[in-house]
């Protein structure tokens, strides 16, 4: 779970009145921010001197401008327990600055406890709700678009603009989050509610049916989401990605999650939250704040020294000495500050180096592909995955392969299996995700048996009527989503020789609603007439 969040974005000025912009518009968020603040510590903020904030916890709320009052900074950093959690304790940085009308927000939370009784404590860090108000009061945008806390629905009219304008464009920053509906329109999680838990790390769009073909149509189905599933698409994202540089997560997989955490949303919503963060570039609100900040402490510097200048040589000597005291000491923090900016500047430095590294390794590693195969197959884009069990296919299928719904029973029986073929069964699963694609845009110009047969794979449409009626009971598996006991007589046979090791048997259904394959089995050959 992630332990540590992260946000960059500005808001605009919408007004154009000289006295209404610049300063104006950073007193307007920094009030706010401390309103926020005070009500979270309950009015415990107290004013200092220097024009900022103090609690006597240690929170702090830092404000300050430049001499011409058009470039400022505020900094508010809290330390709060966990609710009424306090092993866990987490440190929420707010870092906004301005040069001319813009103001620059930075929002960093970070667990900071160390603690052994809380080594073992796993809660995800959330987004502050600061953050809401900031986005319902004010214009924000990131990299220029405008950010909201309502997900965007895609018409079958938008679908191409939406595939070259936003899911492929080599210029977009942050992660695209797709939340499809089912055949029957239905959602399974909220699109809005989704983005305002992501606001600030990604965007959130939703479509229907109709438009999810339209768009799978242009980016293949390895790359398309569908049928009530959720895919992220990472920045960067082209039409030869593979499945897995886009996590995907499919409405039985969802619903397996949600299931098995007694129906708390929390280990879902973290996974996606995770895999957001984990692809959202460098930031560089902290770099604005820095050098806002120094310019206005030299600024401050420099109106002390000339005041001192002006003094007059028959001024009291006590006032020069207090000038002189204040100048020295806004220059040490001049300083101090100078020193932890040139330590920021060397450590974004080292991160450039190890991110220069690892663009020349990729293109080492793609030049080296496209030596070998100069027209790479889309299909053939990700790398081969590596199993040790039969539980490790079905795990990777229920996550990457949507055309393929798996009954809790199927899930269970995998784990025991003795099955030792592995990648026999990654391909049969494989085969029936390609196949289930096929069906539900009707495009399968032969019977099943047939396509699967030219895969490779053996397939039985049927079992034998003596067989169903002695044993018929045997090939019924309870769909735990729908309640309903399924007959299953299609089944695919793995393998070949004596011995479960050497045996695999899956049963499973088309289900033409979902459009995919039901399997209710996974495991050794059942019983028969003849053996």
């Amino acid at each position: 779970m992630a332990e540590y969040y992260r946000t960059h974005f500005t808001i605009e000025s919408t007004c154009t009145e000289p006295d209404v912009r610049g300063m104006d518009l950073m007193s307007r968020v920094e009030s706010t921010v401390r309103e926020w603040a005070s009500r979270r510590r309950g009015d415990d903020f107290q004013e200092t001197e220097d024009g900022g904030w103090e609690c006597e916890d240690g929170a702090s709320l830092i404000f300050d401008k430049g001499e011409d009052d058009t470039a400022g900074f505020c900094r508010l950093l809290l330390q709060h327990p966990h609710g009424e959690n306090e092993a866990v304790t987490w440190q929420s940085d707010f870092r906004l600055a301005t040069i001319g009308e813009g103001v620059d927000v930075e929002v960093e939370v970070r667990r900071i406890d160390e603690g052994e009784e809380s080594s073992d404590i796993h809660i995800p860090a959330s987004r502050p709700k600061v953050l809401v108000q900031l986005f319902q009061r004010f214009r924000c945008s990131f990299d220029g678009s405008r950010l909201t806390t309502e997900a965007q629905e895609i018409s079958e009219d938008d679908s191409d603009q939406f595939v070259s304008g936003q899911l492929t464009d080599s210029n977009r920053r942050i992660p695209i989050v797709v939340v499809a509906k089912n055949d029957l329109g239905g959602i399974f999680m909220s699109p809005d509610q989704l983005q305002s838990r992501l606001i600030g790390l990604a965007k959130v769009y939703t479509y229907d049916k109709p438009v999810a073909w339209s768009i799978t149509q242009q980016i293949g189905s390895r790359l398309g989401c569908w049928n009530g599933a959720i895919r992220i698409y990472r920045p960067g994202c082209t039409l030869q990605d593979g499945s897995n540089q886009n996590r995907f997560w499919t409405w039985a997989r969802m619903n397996y999650i949600l299931w098995s955490s007694n129906r708390r949303w929390d280990p879902l919503l973290t996974e996606i939250s995770d895999e957001c963060q984990r692809h959202s570039l460098p930031q560089a609100g902290r770099r604005l704040y820095d050098e806002v900040s120094l310019q206005v402490s030299l600024a401050q510097s420099r109106r002390l020294v000339e005041m001192i200048k002006q003094t007059a040589p028959d001024e009291d000597e006590s006032a020069k000495d207090e000038l002189l005291n204040e100048a020295a000491s806004k220059i040490v923090g001049y300083q101090r500050q100078d020193a932890e900016q040139r330590h920021r500047i060397t450590t974004l430095e080292s991160e450039i180096e190890i991110l220069r590294k690892t663009v020349e390794q990729l293109n080492v590693t793609l030049s080296y592909q496209e030596a070998e195969d100069p027209e790479p197959d889309v299909q053939d884009a990700d790398p081969e995955p590596e199993f040790s069990s039969v539980y490790d296919v079905v795990n990777y299928a229920e996550e990457k392969l949507p055309g393929i719904r798996f009954f809790s029973l199927a899930r269970e029986r995998a784990k025991g299996s003795q099955f030792q073929r592995y990648n026999e069964v990654y391909e049969a699963f494989l085969a029936l995700n390609e196949c289930a694609a096929e069906r539900s845009q009707d495009s399968l110009r032969k019977s099943v048996k047939e396509w699967l047969s030219d895969r490779g794979i053996d397939y039985s449409p049927h079992e034998s009527k003596s067989t169903m009626g002695k044993y018929g009971d045997k090939r019924m598996f309870h769909d735990e989503i729908t309640k309903d006991r399924v007959e299953m007589q299609e089944h695919v046979k793995l393998g070949g020789g004596l011995g479960e090791h050497n045996q695999l048997r899956i049963h499973m259904k088309w289900e033409p609603e979902e459009g995919r394959w039901l399997v209710g089995y996974i495991g050794r050959h059942l019983k028969t007439v003849t053996g």
